[in-house]
């Protein structure tokens, strides 16, 4: 195992001793973390910088950055035009999670 799954491993085990709510914002950090890295791997796919992806979409650049080292929570409206922009769609679900309320 490397020094990464080791540290996930513990915070697993952390979020897991204190209870339900830490598990469900430990997903939360997972499902956001995916999701920016998502955009990350298309915008590169397309061979678009940063202030690429900012032309394109009327986004600021610094913003786009904020988002892809998840310094910010991009707003719906802001997660829609970043996908017109890289020519991909958005889909929310809202699901049963096992466990849930």
């Amino acid at each position: 195992m490397s020094r990464w799954d080791d540290f996930v491993g513990r915070v697993e085990k952390e979020a897991s001793a204190e209870g339900p709510e830490a598990v469900a914002e430990l997903q939360a950090f997972r499902d956001y973390y995916r999701l920016a890295r998502q955009f990350v791997e298309r915008r590169r796919e397309l061979g678009l910088t940063q202030a690429g992806l900012a032309e394109r979409s009327g986004i600021a650049q610094s913003e786009i950055s904020r988002y892809e080292s998840g310094r910010v929570n991009p707003t719906f409206a802001t997660l829609s035009r970043m996908c017109g922009a890289l020519g991909c769609g958005l889909e929310l679900a809202v699901r049963d999670e096992p466990g849930g309320r």
